[in-house]
């Protein structure tokens, strides 16, 4: 495949719907294209907040593009409909097919006020069409009615941790709303100075006065993964204010330091295999001293990464990167070697040594090991392994995932002509299909248009947002032949 098509799959995904925004569409006659925006009630200075936007009746694709108050900035999107491109006040959320809807979070103005967002949508044609909704947000003055939440450190999956809540200048009485994660559940509080109503995710903490500081009890989900809280804080006019403070926690099981240590004795080409390094594991140093020339070797399953003859192979020092995971190798110049890295390393590695010449050895090991985050589905790609000149051709994509699967997308690439290609001006001049599901699988037939081997890419998200890493998509190929 070309070096050209390993390019970040947002990328590819913006390049192709900008080439489509700017093209004449042969549709005519299309509705109108709809927008709504829903701004949440005032909020407190520099708090971040939600807005939602659905967009309908666009065509075969669409772009939002909203316009942020002056003292406002764009934060994010957990969306995975849109692609988003942030351009100072201006952002620009992309999307295929008829319709989206989805939520972004910005960071409001320090200065009390009220404000006015702007946008529009525009459909396939670049017909834009003014968002209507909410579009004034108030942002309420210092000293006025304000929440504060504050979240532990990382969590270990399953735990019972505190959270804890500051609410102010809310008049006679006044209510905090909490919503927790997806996987988490209330325990309960020994705060008597509020009533406790539990409502599923949704927890309402009651109070009478104009402030009120307390603590409550939740379990963590058993999932490891990074998981968003929410919350608002009404006065006594049911005018509500975002909780600001800490909003994410980590699900982890705690780090634990691994300290080993291994000898033995090598016969001339002989190996040892030491032990495994497990994926996520930060602060690597691995350190060899031997009676004759021995020497560390890494492996990833059947590759040969660090060692004389590996992928990182070096007989002096030197820092190099494989598959994302960056070592520093001593070299194999024998008796004393070592590796390190920083981690968290993206893979699990097998530790071996190598006699070049027969002799003894003692090898330490030490590392920082915790439950690597939640991995992203499995895929499988079902291609044949060889199909006729100009035969139809199915690739069907899948994923599995315990927690369910967001989305599966995928693309082809084929063997054009050299002479082809070498007239091409295009980044993507490979690229023959980009296929995306929102659904736990994709296909596509087609009928190959050159001999050769053609590569399929792949990746998949889950419910909690794991995905395949962008750089490291799962790879098949099959072979076309005349």
């Amino acid at each position: 495949m070309d070096v050209k098509m390993k390019k970040l799959l947002p990328i590819v995904v913006v390049a192709l719907l900008a080439v489509a925004l700017v093209m004449p569409s042969a549709v005519v006659g299309a509705s109108e294209a709809l927008g709504t925006r829903t701004l949440p009630a005032p909020v407190n200075p520099g708090a971040d907040f939600t807005v939602s936007i659905e967009a309908s009746g666009c065509g075969s694709f669409g772009q939002v593009v909203e316009t942020l108050p002056n003292g406002f900035s764009y934060v994010s999107t957990d969306s995975t409909d849109v692609t988003v491109t942030p351009e100072d006040s201006t952002v620009k959320f992309t999307f295929m097919g008829d319709s989206v809807s989805f939520d972004y979070t910005v960071t409001a103005s320090t200065t009390a006020g009220t404000y006015s967002f702007s946008g529009v949508v525009k459909d396939e044609d670049k017909i834009e069409y003014t968002i209507g909704g909410d579009t004034a947000i108030t942002v309420g003055a210092p000293g006025g009615t304000s929440a504060t939440r504050t979240l532990p450190a990382p969590v270990n999956p399953g735990a019972d941790f505190t959270v804890s809540i500051e609410a102010s200048g809310c008049g006679s009485f006044g209510q905090v709303v909490e919503t927790l994660p997806s996987g988490f559940s209330y325990v309960g509080t020994d705060s008597t100075d509020v009533t406790v109503t539990p409502e599923d995710s949704t927890v309402k903490f009651t109070f009478i006065g104009d402030a009120v500081s307390f603590d409550y009890t939740v379990t963590a989900s058993t999932t490891a993964g990074t998981y968003s809280f929410s919350g608002v804080v009404k006065d006594e006019d049911m005018n509500e204010y975002t909780i600001g403070g800490d909003s994410e926690i980590v699900v982890a099981a705690a780090p634990v330091q691994v300290e080993l240590e291994f000898s033995g004795t090598l016969a001339k080409d002989a190996r040892d295999t030491l032990v495994d390094i497990p994926t996520g594991a930060t602060e690597l140093d691995i350190t060899l001293s031997a009676t004759a020339d021995i020497d560390l070797e890494l492996y990833d399953g059947d590759a040969f990464v660090i060692g004389w003859g590996g992928e990182i192979d070096s007989s002096g020092s030197t820092t190099r990167t494989y598959e994302g995971d960056t070592f520093a190798y001593s070299g194999w110049n024998g008796g004393e070697e070592s590796i390190n890295s920083d981690g968290p390393l993206g893979r699990a590695y097998d530790l071996k040594v190598y006699g070049f010449q027969a002799g003894d050895y003692t090898v330490t090991v030490s590392y920082v090991s915790g439950v690597p985050l939640n991995p992203p589905p499995t895929i499988s790609i079902t291609v044949p392994a060889t199909v006729a000149l100009e035969s139809p051709v199915t690739i069907t994509v899948s994923a599995t995932d315990p927690d369910g699967v967001q989305m599966v997308m995928f693309m082809v690439s084929s063997p054009y002509s050299e002479e082809w290609s070498s007239n091409s001006n295009s980044e993507y001049e490979n690229l023959i299909e980009f296929v995306m599901s929102f659904d736990d699988e994709a296909s596509l037939t087609f009928t190959p248009g050159w001999a050769g081997t053609y590569t399929v890419e792949a990746w998949a998200y889950d419910l909690l947002g794991n995905g395949t890493p962008e750089a490291i998509p799962e790879t098949d190929t099959f072979v076309v032949s005349e």
